[in-house]
C-alpha cells in the first residue's frame, strides 16, 4: 500500500502526521486507539 498524499486541502499537516504515525505504528503492530 502506497502512502499517498490528502486529497482534501482542508486536513492539515498536523493530522496528517498524526496518520503517517498511525500507519507507522500500525505497520508494526501497533494501534493508536
Amino acid at each position: 500500500m502506497k502512502l499517498q498524499k490528502p486529497v482534501l486541502p482542508k486536513i492539515d499537516k498536523n493530522f496528517g502526521d498524526f496518520l503517517l504515525l498511525s500507519y507507522f505504528f500500525a505497520k508494526k503492530g501497533y494501534f493508536i486507539g
